[in-house]
């Protein structure tokens, strides 16, 4: 679905009826209650004036009997004071006849046979035709909304092997739509706590059922009955929420036990920290035989699908060429995305990138992130980043620059940082043409490949910081250089943004949250395929190892070994673009899949080698691993726990170990090819061409 197609417009009809018939319904019972008063004070004067005349009438009968005393009253003659509009024995008239009198003119439209003499009552007219009205609108609201819940129970009763989406934001909206497209989508069940949410009626049209309520609710869980559903995905906005809801079907599983496969369950989590932190918790339910989970972040796959993805036309192809990215703005996307260059942005040329990271209160921001990553970049106690960049600094030989005494580790040859990063304040948060001034002269030198990425808070900010410095760069001569800029929820502003030569919005929601991103996504199978051939060649598993076994093998793997894996397959798309191809899903307008022999590129290979290790080196150090120079193999297998690796270094002095990168490099181009769901195609433009 493209961004700028999605809309959740209600017809118009339904849309007044829903915002409107509340007032509809006051204004219908307000008239009502207002001309019907009117009627009955009418009606009451009306009354008590034809008493006042019966009983002036029933005096001038009773004198004219006085004075015929021999006069007997008519057979049915009532008497004096009794009967009905007679006057009372007070002598004031009873309230009650023109009451009930009144009930039977607005009930019946009749009030009997002497309904001649009262004058024609407009206040009870027009209260009878608003009250026919009123009733005609809430019984029809009424038997609308029962014959739409009747609708749906059957087949919410029923329902099994469905979909639950736990949360109808910008992500829940994405995997509807795609379930839609996939004809999926009237095996969805929506649980969404906010009743007047507007994409509630969107979904509605599309004929998922719908159930209000907070879905961290086991009763609400077990209405949608989510204990039965083939996925369940908690994408509510919030961490705690979507934690809850996990755990709580974690609770109903364990009291109510299902058959078959296990119940897959998909939570977002917003905090990337977090969602690592969450990796033992998802493996410990893998061993459940009722349920998994797996942790999705969108921030951290809109981060890796631009490196991976995007980054590698203006990358550095050529050995004399070094990357020099900008990042504006450090807050938790920008962070994420530091560390997705860190680990992924390494190609042809075989060097370090530079980095300018620039925001309001940078040091402190700075500080926070190196004390996660602290082999980010060189920096101490009193410094942090460089000041400069001499082109000695790009090679991962170079270990002059300081680190703290209890990072650096010792080696001549070990690699102790990732990058060359400087650290630039913004006084107002802001690209500023003092700022321009500086990029320029970072990006004079004619070897550097400079890439801008803004990432602020917001998609307005970012927006409105990209169009400003590239004016500001335009007056400095560079608005040539790249930016990509992210606006993850305004798609009018990503099109907005296509108007302006060099930028380019990424992170939609459409990229990053897709139904198949969330449940296929390539670098998991990718990364299984790299972790199983590493297995079978420097491990204990075998080519005639069951499959069962294989999964056990994979559940139990270290979290940390299998996100190395994952890593490597990102890593895949910027070596399958040095040979000149992408891999890609497959579309129903694939007749033919094309295939290449990577041994047709042997110099690409050893180019490919080099980057897969660097790529290593940097996921490892990235991951908190430092070097060690322990070569027994007694002692290399104990320091795996200890997160050391005699491998951080160099390609060129390492000894005997370059075989596994490039063992890696032809498990990765030739298994790729393989997977039954992807295709390889054809770049129209080659890495390192113009």
């Amino acid at each position: 679905m493209a961004s700028n197609s999605r809309h959740y417009v209600t017809p118009a009809w339904r849309s007044f009826l829903r915002k409107q018939l509340g007032v509809v319904i006051f204004g219908l019972a307000l008239v009502t209650g207002l001309f019907g008063a009117g009627g009955f004070f009418r009606q009451y004067a009306s009354t008590k004036n034809m008493q006042e005349q019966s009983a002036s009438s029933g005096s001038a009968t009773s004198a004219n009997n006085a004075q015929q005393p021999n006069a007997s009253p008519q057979s049915g003659q009532l008497s004096s004071g009794a009967g009905d509009g007679g006057p009372s024995n007070s002598g004031r008239p009873d309230w009650t006849v023109p009451f009930f009198r009144t009930v039977q003119l607005f009930l019946l439209e009749t009030g009997g046979e002497d309904d001649a003499d009262h004058p024609n009552n407009i206040f009870l007219s027009i209260a009878r035709f608003s009250a026919s009205l009123l009733f005609l609108i809430v019984s029809s609201a009424v038997i609308v909304r029962v014959v739409d819940n009747v609708r749906r129970l059957p087949r919410q009763m029923i329902q099994a092997d469905h979909v639950v989406i736990c949360g109808l934001g910008e992500i829940g909206l994405r995997i509807l739509e795609d379930l839609h497209a996939a004809g999926q989508v009237k095996r969805v069940v929506i649980i969404e706590k906010d009743s007047g949410n507007t994409r509630l009626e969107y979904a509605r049209a599309r004929g998922a059922s719908i159930v209000i309520g907070d879905a961290a609710q086991g009763d609400i869980l077990l209405e949608a009955r989510a204990v039965a559903a083939r996925e369940v995905f908690a994408v509510t906005g919030d961490d705690g929420v979507n934690l809850e809801i996990t755990a709580e079907l974690s609770q109903l599983l364990d009291k109510r036990p299902r058959p078959g496969h296990p119940l897959k369950v998909y939570l977002h989590i917003l905090d990337v920290s977090f969602a690592t932190s969450l990796r033992p918790f998802c493996s410990q339910l893998h061993g459940s035989r009722h349920m998994t989970a797996e942790v999705y972040n969108v921030a951290k796959t809109a981060a890796t699908n631009i490196v991976a993805h995007r980054l590698w036309p203006y990358s550095p192809y050529l050995q004399e060429e070094v990357a020099h990215y900008v990042v504006v703005g450090f807050g938790p996307m920008a962070q994420t995305l530091c560390t997705q260059l860190a680990t992924l942005a390494h190609f042809p040329n075989r060097k370090r990138f530079r980095m300018t990271i620039a925001d309001q209160k940078i040091d402190a921001a700075a500080r926070e992130y190196l004390h996660s990553h602290p082999r980010f970049t060189t920096w101490t106690d009193s410094e942090i980043g460089v000041t400069d960049f001499p082109d000695e600094a790009d090679q991962w030989s170079f270990n002059q620059y300081p680190l703290p005494a209890d990072i650096k580790v010792s080696g001549e040859h070990a690699i102790q940082y990732v990058c060359n990063a400087e650290f630039v304040e913004l006084p107002a948060g802001r690209s500023n043409e003092r700022f321009a001034q500086h990029l320029a002269k970072r990006f004079l030198p004619k070897n550097v490949k400079p890439v801008i990425f803004v990432c602020g808070h917001n998609d307005h900010e970012n927006f409105e910081t990209a169009v400003e410095l590239r004016n500001h760069l335009k007056h400095q001569g560079r608005a040539d250089v790249p930016t990509f800029v992210w606006l993850p929820r305004q798609p009018a502003l990503a099109r907005a943004l296509s108007e302006f030569e060099n930028l380019l919005a990424f992170g939609e929601c459409a990229e990053a949250a897709s139904y198949l991103e969330i449940t296929e996504p390539i670098r998991d199978i990718i990364g299984r395929i790299i972790f199983e051939d590493y297995e079978e060649k420097y491990g204990n598993l075998h080519p005639q190892t069951p499959q069962d076994e294989r999964d056990k093998l994979w559940a139990k793997a270290p979290d940390d070994f299998k996100e190395s894996s994952k890593a490597a397959a990102d890593h895949m798309h910027i070596k399958l673009a040095l040979a000149g191809f992408q891999l890609r899903r497959c579309l129903s307008t694939d007749k033919q899949r094309l295939r290449f022999d990577p041994t047709a590129y042997p110099k690409d290979l050893r180019i490919l080698a080099k980057m897969e290790h660097n790529r290593w080196v940097a996921e490892r150090l990235m991951s908190g691993w430092r070097f060690s120079a322990a070569t027994d193999p007694v002692q290399i297998n104990a320091n795996k726990l200890k997160r050391l690796n005699k491998d951080l270094i160099p390609w060129d002095q390492l000894q005997g170990d370059q075989q596994k990168d490039f063992d890696q490099v032809d498990v990765v181009l030739r298994e790729c090819q393989k997977v039954p769901k992807f295709c390889i195609n054809r770049l129209e433009r080659q890495l390192g061409t113009d």
